[in-house]
C-alpha cells in the first residue's frame, strides 16, 4: 500500500509539472485555427466500399509505388487497383494484421502465426511465399499469434509478435528470433540504427544478434504504442497515459524526453495510428472517426471528420494524400488540400446565397438568415445565427452601419437593430459602392438598376431602370462616374448613362446590332479584361467591347473549354490570375494562356452561384491565396498554399498513376479459363481456336468515384481507338489467325493520359491453313485438274471439237444473260428498292439461319426495333416524296453504327427497321442503340427515333418470335414513355461481355 501511494503521489507529481509546461508553453503551442479570422473547411475525401464477400473487420492499409492500394483484413490481404478488389489468403486462411511495402513493391504480410511477403508472378496473380516455416525449430511447436508490426528496415524485414521478433534478410536469406516473456513494445528504425522496446526493461538497440540496452532509454518500461519521424531525423510517440500532453515523447537518437504538443490534440488513449506524411506533417487517426493532422512544427492541428466508427489504419499515399481504413470503407484525403468544403447541408440555413465580411466579421448570407461564419479547433465551420433575415447581399458603410439585400425590401443595419428602408417590394440583389460617386451604391434589383445615397438622412433609394422590363441584374461593371454597364438573368447586357452627379438619366440594351448574341435564355455576365474593356459571356459565347461593337473572343483559350450554352461567369483574382466558373464547373488561368478546368464534381453540394475573397478581418488585407465559390449548400475553397506555418519543405511531386494492364485471360467453349502472361513484353502465340480473350486493366488514382474514362483499339481487328468509356475491360472473341496488337489509353479526373505498353499477340493458323499446306493443296489441284482436262481433250477433241465450239460459244452467251438475270431477280427480292438495304424477306431468311446459330452455341442476340417518331406527320407535313428521302437518308445514317459483318440492318415494314445483332450482349445493344438515337436526334434531319431492345442467350425454352415480340413491346414502351429514347425489354437476359 505505501508503494501504491508514492507511485501515485509521484505520477501526481509529474502531471502537476507537465500542465504547467503546458500552461507556460500556451502562447507557443496556441492553435491558430481558433481564430475567426480563419476558414479552412474540410479536404476534399473519396470513399470506396470493398464489393467482396469478406469480413467487416480490417486493420491496416498500405500503397505501393504503382498505387495500389492493400488493407489489412480479417480474411487476409484485400488489393485495390481503383476499378476492382480482390482478396490474396494466406494459407491458414487467418487475419492479417500488419502490412509494409517495400521500395521494389514487395507487399510485406505480418498475419496470425503466419508472416511471408506476396509474390507477383508473371500473370500478374499473387501468391502467399510463406517465412514463418523458417522458425519451427525455434518455436517448437509455440503460437506466436498476432503479427502486430511489420517493419522493413536497411538490414532486413523484422515481424513483431507481442512476446517474438523474428528478422528476415531478403538479400542473403539469413535469419534470427528473439524471445521476450515480458513482451515487445514498439520496433523502428532512426538514423540507421534499428530500437525495439522490451516492455519492462526499455528500449535495446540492435547489435549483432543481440540487442544492447540504451541506457538513456531504460526508464521507458510503459507500453510505446506508435512512433513516427520528423523532418529534423527525430522520432516522436505516444502512450497510453490518459492526458495527452504527458504522453507524448520525442526520441532524438539516443535521449527520450517528454514532448509538450498543443492542447487540442485528443488523448492518446483515442489515438489508434500515426503516420509521417510527405510534406513533414504527422497525421492521427483516432477511435471515434476522426483524423488529426499536426504540421511540422507540431503546434497548428487540424481535424477531419471521417465516420462514427474506429479508424484502424492509417497510411501516406504516393501524391501525397492520406488513405485511411476502417470496418467500414476505404477513404482517401486529398493532402496537402488544394481544395476545401465547408458543408452547410447539416447545419439547416437553407440555400446559400452569398459570403461577405463586415465588422472584423465573416457573414453568410443564406435563404434562412444571415449567419455569422466562423472555424473552431478542428477546422470545422459553425454556422450561428443572427437576428437579420434572409439576404442575398450586405455592405458595410462607413458610420458602422451596413446596407442588407433582402429578399423583398433594402434594410439597414445599425445597433444590430434592422430598419427597412425601401418602401416597395423591389428584390434586390446585389450592393455594390460606386467607384466615383461617394457615398453612393449602385443596387441590383430584379426590376432593374437603384441609386441608394447613404449621404442623406434618411437614406434615400431611387427608382429602378428600366421601368417597362422585369431586369433582374446578376452583375455590375462601373466604367465611369456616367457609364455603368450591368449583366442580367434573361434580359442580356444593358448600358447605363447616368449624370454628372451620379443621377440615372437612361437605360439601353445592347442587342445584335451592337455584336452580342446572348442565346436563349439571354443570360450575361460582365467582366474586365486585362485592359480595361468589357467581356461579356452569354450561351452564345464571349464578347469583347472595343468600344463601338462588341466583337467574339476566345478569352485566351477559354471559349474552346465551355460546354455548348455554358456561359461561364470571369473573376479577376487579387493574385493577377483568372478564374471562371458555371453552375456545375470551375476553370482557372494560373498562367496566362493556360485555361485549365478545375475538377470540383466530388466537392460540389449544388449548383454554384457566385464567388468571394477573404481577408484578415483584423487588418481588412484581402487573402490572395484563396478564393472561395458559393453553391446552395456548401462553399468551396482553393487555397493556392494549402498549409499554413508549415515548415519549408522540398517536396519532390511524384509522377501521376499511370494506366495498368491488370490481367489478360483466354476463355473456351468447354468453360476453361487460363491466365496469359503480362509483365514482359514479349509476342505471345495462341493457336487457333475457339476462345475469348478478356483484357482488365485500371487507372489507380482514387480521385472522384467514376471520373477515370479508357479507351482501346487491337489493331488487326478494329479500325480505330474505341470511344471514351467508363468499362474497365475489354473482350474480343472469334478473332482470326494473326497478328493483334492492344492499345489502351486512361483519361484520369483532370485530363490526364497515360498508356500501357502495347500488348501484342498472335493466332497461329490451323496445320492445313499454314502456307505449306496451301502450296502442297494447291499444286495438288493443279495436278488433277490438268490430268481430268487431258483425258478429256483426248476423247472429245476428235469427235465433238466444231459442235464444243459452237455449243461453247451458245453456253457463255445464256451464261453471262442468267446470271445478270439472277442477279437482278435477286437484287429485286431480297434489296428493299426504297432504301438500298435488306428487305423483309431477307430479313425473314436471315433471322432463323442466326437464332438457330445462337442457340447452337448458347451465345448472345440482341433485336433492335426502330421507329420514326411522327412519321406519318412529317409525311402530311413535307409530302411522301420528302418521306421517301428521309427515310433513304436514315438509313445511311444508321448503317454505319453496326459493329460488324455479322450485324444487319433491314427495312422492318414502313417507316419501321430492325437489327439483328448476333453475339451482342445487352450491354452492347444498348449502347449501339443509344449511339443511334443520340446519331439521329443530333443529325439535321429534324425528327427522332424510338427503339426497342430484345437480348438473350438463345436456347431451347425460347423462340425467336417470343424475343421479336419482346423488342416490339419495348418499342411501344418507348413511344408510350415519350419517343426519342431507347427501352430494353423487361424479361431481358444479362450476359456476360463477349466482345468490345
Amino acid at each position: 500500500m505505501l508503494r501504491l501511494f508514492l507511485n501515485l503521489q509521484c505520477t501526481l507529481f509529474v502531471a502537476t509539472l507537465l500542465t504547467l509546461l503546458v500552461t507556460t508553453a500556451g502562447s507557443i503551442y496556441a492553435n491558430p485555427l481558433s481564430s475567426p479570422d480563419q476558414l479552412r473547411g474540410s479536404p476534399p475525401i473519396t470513399r470506396f466500399v470493398t464489393d467482396l464477400d469478406v469480413s467487416q473487420q480490417n486493420f491496416c492499409v498500405e500503397q505501393d509505388s504503382r498505387h495500389i492500394i492493400y488493407v489489412c483484413n480479417a480474411d487476409g490481404v484485400m488489393e485495390f487497383d481503383g476499378e476492382r478488389w480482390k482478396l490474396w489468403r494466406l494459407p491458414n486462411r487467418e487475419m492479417v494484421r500488419s502490412l509494409a511495402v517495400s521500395k521494389d513493391d514487395t507487399v510485406y504480410v505480418g498475419g496470425y502465426n503466419a508472416f511471408g511477403y506476396l509474390r507477383r508472378d508473371a500473370y500478374g496473380q499473387a501468391t502467399f511465399e510463406d517465412i514463418s516455416s523458417r522458425f519451427k525449430t525455434q518455436l517448437a511447436g509455440r503460437e506466436f499469434a498476432d503479427v502486430w508490426q511489420t517493419v522493413i528496415t536497411a538490414e532486413g524485414i523484422y515481424f513483431r509478435a507481442l512476446h517474438d521478433v523474428f528478422f528476415w534478410d531478403p538479400k542473403t536469406n539469413a535469419t534470427a528470433h528473439w524471445h521476450h516473456p515480458g513482451s515487445f513494445g514498439v520496433l523502428f528504425e532512426q538514423r540507421g540504427k534499428t530500437y525495439l522496446q522490451f516492455r519492462g526493461e526499455g528500449f535495446k538497440v540492435r547489435a549483432g544478434q543481440d540487442w544492447t540496452l540504451v541506457p538513456t532509454l531504460a526508464h521507458l518500461k510503459a507500453p510505446i504504442f506508435q512512433v513516427a519521424p520528423l523532418a529534423n531525423g527525430n522520432m516522436l510517440a505516444f502512450t497510453s497515459k490518459a492526458n495527452s500532453n504527458t504522453g507524448w515523447i520525442m526520441f532524438d537518437g539516443e535521449t527520450a524526453t517528454p514532448y509538450v504538443v498543443p492542447s487540442a490534440l485528443p488523448t492518446t488513449e483515442t489515438l489508434a495510428k500515426m503516420k509521417a506524411l510527405a510534406d513533414g506533417s504527422i497525421a492521427m487517426a483516432t477511435s471515434n472517426g476522426r483524423i488529426v493532422i499536426i504540421d511540422s512544427t507540431l503546434k497548428t492541428l487540424r481535424t477531419v471528420d471521417i465516420e462514427s466508427g474506429y479508424l484502424a489504419g492509417l497510411a501516406s499515399g504516393r501524391d501525397g494524400a492520406i488513405f485511411v481504413i476502417s470496418d467500414r470503407a476505404l477513404y482517401k484525403i486529398a493532402w496537402p488540400p488544394a481544395w476545401s468544403v465547408v458543408s452547410a447541408e447539416s447545419n439547416n440555413i437553407g440555400s446559400l446565397h452569398q459570403v461577405v465580411e463586415w465588422n472584423n466579421k465573416r457573414y453568410a448570407l443564406t435563404s434562412s438568415g444571415v449567419f455569422q461564419l466562423r472555424e473552431t479547433d478542428g477546422g470545422s465551420a459553425v454556422f450561428t445565427p443572427t437576428a437579420w433575415p434572409s439576404a442575398y447581399d450586405l455592405l458595410g458603410l462607413e458610420n458602422s452601419s451596413a446596407l442588407l439585400a433582402g429578399t423583398h425590401h433594402v434594410m439597414l443595419i445599425q445597433k444590430n437593430q434592422v430598419k427597412q428602408l425601401s418602401k416597395e417590394l423591389i428584390y434586390p440583389r446585389k450592393l455594390q459602392p460606386s467607384q466615383f460617386h461617394v457615398g453612393r451604391v449602385l443596387l441590383g434589383t430584379e426590376h432593374g438598376l437603384a441609386i441608394v445615397d447613404t449621404r442623406k438622412s434618411p437614406i434615400t433609394i431611387s427608382a429602378t431602370l428600366p421601368r417597362d422590363v422585369p431586369v433582374r441584374i446578376s452583375h455590375i461593371v462601373e466604367l465611369s462616374a456616367t457609364e455603368v454597364w450591368v449583366g442580367t438573368t434573361r434580359h442580356g447586357v444593358w448600358r447605363y448613362t447616368l449624370s454628372a452627379d451620379g443621377e440615372m438619366k437612361e437605360a439601353a440594351r445592347i442587342t445584335e446590332a451592337d455584336g452580342l448574341l446572348t442565346g436563349l435564355p439571354a443570360e450575361a455576365s460582365l467582366a474586365k479584361a486585362k485592359d480595361g474593356a468589357i467581356i461579356a459571356s452569354t450561351r452564345a459565347g464571349f464578347f469583347k467591347w472595343n468600344g463601338q461593337k462588341f466583337a467574339p473572343t476566345d478569352v485566351d483559350g477559354l471559349a474552346k473549354l465551355r460546354g455548348i450554352e455554358e456561359a461561364p461567369t470571369l473573376v479577376n483574382a487579387p493574385d493577377g490570375t483568372r478564374w471562371a466558373y458555371s453552375a456545375t464547373r470551375v476553370w482557372h488561368e494560373a498562367v496566362a494562356g493556360d485555361w485549365r478546368q478545375v475538377d470540383v464534381l466530388s466537392l460540389r453540394r449544388g449548383g454554384i452561384g457566385e464567388y468571394f475573397f477573404m481577408s484578415d478581418l483584423a487588418s481588412g488585407v484581402i487573402d490572395k491565396n484563396t478564393i472561395g465559390f458559393v453553391d446552395s449548400h456548401a462553399l468551396l475553397l482553393h487555397h493556392r498554399t494549402a498549409i499554413a506555418n508549415a515548415t519549408p519543405l522540398k517536396i519532390i511531386k511524384p509522377p501521376s498513376p499511370r494506366v495498368q494492364l491488370r490481367s489478360v485471360t483466354r476463355s473456351f467453349a468447354d468453360g476453361k479459363t487460363e491466365f496469359v502472361p503480362i509483365t514482359d513484353e514479349a509476342i505471345r502465340t495462341f493457336q487457333a481456336e475457339e476462345f475469348s480473350i478478356r483484357f482488365e486493366f485500371a487507372l489507380p488514382e482514387y480521385m472522384t468515384n467514376g471520373a477515370r474514362r479508357y479507351q482501346a483499339q487491337l489493331i488487326g481487328h478494329d479500325p480505330m481507338m474505341s470511344d471514351w468509356s467508363a468499362l474497365r475491360a475489354f473482350s474480343y472473341s472469334t478473332l482470326a489467325p494473326g497478328r493483334y496488337t492492344l492499345l489502351l489509353r486512361a483519361k484520369d479526373s483532370s485530363g490526364v493520359e497515360s498508356e500501357i505498353t502495347p500488348f501484342i499477340f498472335e493466332i497461329a493458323p490451323r496445320w492445313y491453313a499454314r502456307w505449306w499446306a496451301r502450296v502442297i493443296a494447291l499444286l495438288c489441284f493443279f495436278a488433277a485438274a490438268w490430268l481430268l482436262i487431258l483425258l478429256y481433250a483426248k476423247r472429245r477433241t476428235m469427235l465433238l471439237a466444231k459442235q464444243n465450239i459452237v455449243l461453247e460459244k451458245n453456253v457463255a452467251e445464256r451464261t453471262k444473260e442468267l446470271a445478270d438475270a439472277n442477279r437482278r431477280l435477286d437484287m429485286m427480292a431480297h434489296i428493299d428498292g426504297l432504301t438500298g438495304i435488306p428487305n423483309r424477306r431477307r430479313l425473314d431468311e436471315y433471322l432463323p439461319i442466326v437464332w438457330q446459330h445462337s442457340q447452337e452455341q448458347l451465345k448472345p442476340i440482341s433485336f433492335l426495333i426502330i421507329d420514326v417518331d411522327h412519321f406519318k406527320q412529317y409525311n402530311d407535313t413535307y409530302g411522301h416524296l420528302a418521306g421517301d428521302e428521309l427515310l433513304r437518308t436514315l438509313a445511311e445514317r444508321l448503317l454505319p453504327c453496326l459493329r460488324r459483318t455479322e450485324d444487319l440492318l433491314a427495312r422492318y415494314g414502313g417507316e419501321e427497321f430492325m437489327v439483328i445483332m448476333p453475339g451482342a450482349d445487352c450491354d452492347v445493344a444498348l449502347v449501339t442503340a443509344e449511339k443511334m438515337r443520340a446519331l439521329i436526334e443530333t443529325s439535321s434531319l429534324g425528327i427522332t427515333i424510338s427503339i426497342g431492345v430484345s437480348c438473350t442467350i438463345a436456347n431451347s425454352s425460347q423462340t425467336m418470335t417470343s424475343q421479336l415480340r419482346a423488342a416490339d413491346e419495348a418499342l411501344y414502351q418507348a413511344k408510350k414513355l415519350g419517343r426519342n429514347r431507347v427501352e430494353v425489354s423487361a424479361n431481358a437476359t444479362t450476359i456476360k461481355p463477349s466482345h468490345p
